[in-house]
């Protein structure tokens, strides 16, 4: 049978499967979460892609048919949001063009044989499902997609118009996306909570997302062996496969962006060789899916478009076709680029303070500076990464480069001369910030030359030939393997095991269960991710809010957070803190099994048990009323919020008496470095250093970064230059961060510090200096792990070392 109806059969098959293994069996809501998105999105588009081009394969109608559903399911959000529509007419807009596809004359279309491509994608994307691990929400953005998807659910607006904090209803504008606008229309039709059918959305992109990678595979390669081979590949390689990144999280919006990106590569590899550009509804349809979705991953399918373009001019061969890529590109800028504008202009503000941190940078002297090479070697791996060295000089022997072959070539060549461009990176950087690091998504050179390389017209000539320098290549990463292998020190989730996440989740619902919905609840910024996501509570702030409705004050209210929770906030401090947050409850959670650190959120056990019997003490501004599963309530109380200053003010530490010289040295941020002294004055090498240093903020608050203290020792009598530091640890450490400290704050820092063994007798001169904290790493030219490279050191003692 040759039309569409068995593909819809196996679609709902297989969802069926997989449902049942994300939720268990017996399946309720999440199958009519599942059933809603496939009736809106995916199986009125497949038929679509069908009438328009039957000659297709089958995996690929899958993927154009995405495309085609979400071009204008982004064109009627947009008018939803420009008339102010709601949710609910926007549901009834997408299933009445949805509908109008099945009233077009039915086409067929595809050959039998293709079905045992169908049936292997299938098979894969059970496997992949069958072996993901738990997804850590604390982590990822899960929580903030969520979180903004409840939020549209509850206002029944297709694009939110408010903050998610309740005091900022009326200044904010985020304006989420198409995937959001989706999944929120399809939970709201089917009644299924969010967080309930968040697995039902990754089953059903995920299968989307192999069968893009499939296109293009089959698009690049006539063969299907050669093609089925550079598929496999791709999907167990790329950012770290079936455990991976990528395919963990397959309910990310980022999948349907990037699912886009290959089938706009696909059709343009397909393009360039055939000339078959579809009808025009099919290149604008996908530029509005592109600028719908995502701006990054928009501009990536363009760029698809442009590189092979060029690439095209280089290629005597194949220019007489670029006509037809002409036409392609050209349909595809007059859908995307309006919308394009659009989401420039409404998208949310980016100076948002929890945007600020860089990530995956490597400083370069100068201030230049390039792609980290931890960001490469996790998105291509180790035999990606050979792969991507190689792929510039294995130019084929006995014939010219095909249309697949010179995207391949181009886009790695595209993506060298962006991220590891010291003169044009920094400048990109700085408008995209993190987003530079998926550029190297754009190349997808190395999985498919993997393919090349083992596929059945190579010869073992070239095998040969290559094999030497995949050998170098590897030795080279492997050199730089401990880097590559590092993690981020100091970052530790807040739960060792997923059971440990189990429990806080379930006291977080039992928070959703108990208090009043819409109520604004005072935690501390992880819990209140958990609460964003999981509660229609408004939690004052959250850890993350890459995704979620944008707050410019957002680093601030984290900030306050948690410095209600720190001995050093008097209760005057705290009432005004509350007030200013809009504050009805407090909730002190101390299920925490162990310290916290993220990019401005530091978590402690033991100082929650101590707030919380602090707060006890308190009975005319916090009224206790709960304590469910380790969990403290309290309820704030209204008349108590304007209580005249106490005698005695903790913010300001009695006990601030520098010993030792006065330095009085202002250091980055404003900071003042008042004194500072060791422990004693002669160690021997692998022992421990006192080291205790004052500080001081005399004119502001800290800013949204945290920062680093960088500790060194330098020879005292000149004989030598210092070496890498001794120790990094945050200013202030977890118990008081610098991220919490206000003006006029004084603050006592201590840290024990271990001698190096390397380090030889003599007497030396103990210098510190201090550099705003990043969330990802950013290392430096010199001292990859510790960071050598730093200005701005202050001696603030001597040390002897003695044999």
């Amino acid at each position: 049978m040759r039309s569409h109806l068995p593909f819809l059969a196996a679609w709902l098959l297989a969802a069926g499967i997989a449902l049942s293994h994300h939720a268990g069996l017996p399946v309720s809501g999440e199958v009519r979460t599942g059933g809603a998105l496939a009736f809106l999105l995916l199986l009125p588009g497949y038929r679509a892609a069908t009438m328009i081009a039957p000659s297709l394969g089958v995996t690929f109608r899958i993927a154009l048919g995405f495309g085609l559903a979400h071009g204008w399911l982004a064109a009627l959000a947009v008018i939803c949001h420009l008339t102010g529509l709601s949710l609910g007419s926007f549901l009834v807009a997408a299933i009445l063009v949805s509908a109008g596809t099945f009233l077009l004359p039915a086409r067929s279309g595809g050959a039998l044989s293709e079905w045992k491509d169908l049936v292997l994608i299938a098979l894969c994307w059970i496997v992949l499902l069958s072996v993901q691990s738990p997804r850590n929400g604390f982590w990822t953005d899960v929580y903030d997609h969520i979180g903004t998807v409840r939020w549209m659910q509850e206002r029944n607006q297709a694009y939110p118009r408010e903050a998610f904090h309740a005091d900022r209803m009326d200044e904010l504008d985020p304006r989420k996306g198409t995937a959001h606008s989706l999944f929120a229309a399809a939970t709201r039709l089917s009644g299924v909570d969010p967080l309930d059918g968040w697995s039902s959305l990754g089953a059903a992109q995920l299968l989307v997302l192999l069968s893009a990678i499939h296109a293009l595979a089959r698009s690049i390669f006539p063969r299907p062996g050669t093609a089925w081979i550079g598929f496999m590949l791709f999907a167990l390689l790329f950012r770290g496969g079936p455990g991976g990144e990528w395919f963990r999280s397959a309910a990310y919006p980022g999948i349907a962006g990037y699912s886009l990106f290959l089938l706009v590569a696909a059709l343009g590899v397909r393009t360039a060789t055939r000339g078959e550009t579809g009808r025009a509804a099919v290149p604008v349809l996908l530029g509005l899916a592109a600028g719908g979705i995502h701006i990054f991953y928009g501009t990536l399918a363009g760029g698809a478009l442009v590189t092979l373009f060029i690439g095209m001019l280089f290629a005597p061969g194949l220019r007489p076709n670029s006509h037809h890529l002409r036409k392609l590109l050209a349909l595809f800028l007059i859908g995307a680029a309006p919308l394009f504008l659009f989401r420039m202009i409404a998208s949310y503000d980016p100076a948002n303070p929890l945007h600020l941190h860089r990530q995956g940078m490597l400083l370069l002297p100068f201030g230049l500076s390039i792609l980290d090479h931890r960001t490469l070697a996790g998105t291509f791996g180790l035999a990606g990464g050979v792969a991507f060295l190689l792929l510039p000089f294995l130019k084929p022997a006995d014939r010219p480069f095909s249309a697949g072959e010179l995207f391949l070539l181009a886009t790695s060549i595209a993506t060298v001369l962006v991220v590891l461009n010291p003169l044009l990176f920094p400048l990109l950087e700085r408008k995209l910030g993190y987003l530079m690091r998926r550029v190297p998504s754009f190349s997808l050179g190395p999985f498919v030359l993997l393919a090349v390389m083992a596929g059945p017209f190579q010869s073992g000539r070239r095998l040969r030939t290559v094999a030497p320098a995949a050998l170098a290549a590897l030795a080279a990463l492997f050199s730089i393997g401990s880097s590559v292998a590092e993690a981020s020190r100091g970052n530790r989730l807040p739960m060792g095991t997923v059971e440990d996440q189990q429990v806080i989740e379930r006291a977080v619902d039992l928070l959703g269960e108990s208090l009043p919905v819409g109520s604004t609840v005072v935690t501390d910024p992880v819990t209140g991710y958990a609460l964003f996501g999981r509660t229609l509570l408004h939690p004052a702030a959250v850890v993350d809010q890459h995704s979620s409705p944008n707050d410019p004050d957002g680093a601030s209210r984290v900030a306050d957070t948690q410095r209600l929770f720190r001995d050093r906030c008097s209760e005057l401090e705290m009432g005004e803190i509350l007030e200013e947050l809009g504050a009805d409850f407090v909730v002190v959670n101390m299920l925490f099994p162990c310290g916290f650190r993220s990019f401005n959120a530091y978590v402690l056990p033991e100082l929650f048990d101590s707030a919380a019997t602090r707060m006890d003490r308190l009975p005319l501004l916090l009224e206790p009323i709960a304590s469910p599963e380790g969990l403290r309530v309290y309820r704030v109380r209204d008349e108590s919020l304007s209580r005249p200053e106490p005698a005695h003010d903790l913010s300001r530490d009695p006990l601030f008496e520098p010993l030792g010289p006065i330095l009085d040295r202002e250091m980055e941020g404003g900071t003042l470095l008042v004194a500072g002294r060791v422990g004693v004055e002669v160690l021997r090498a692998g022992e421990l250093m006192e080291l205790v240093t004052w500080w001081s903020l005399p004119e502001q608050d800290a800013g949204p970064l945290p920062m680093s203290l960088f500790v060194r020792a330098r020879p005292a009598d000149g004989s030598g230059q210092a070496g890498r530091p001794w120790s990094i640890s945050v200013l202030g450490g977890l118990e008081y961060p610098y991220v919490i400290w206000r003006a006029n704050d004084r603050v006592v820092d201590r840290h024990s510090i271990r001698v190096p063994a390397r380090v030889k007798p003599g007497r030396y001169l103990i210098e510190v200096t201090l550099d705003p904290a990043r969330f990802f790493p950013v290392s430096r030219i010199s001292g990859l792990r510790r960071g050598a490279i730093r200005s701005g050191w202050t001696v603030i003692d001597t040390l002897e070392i003695r044999s």
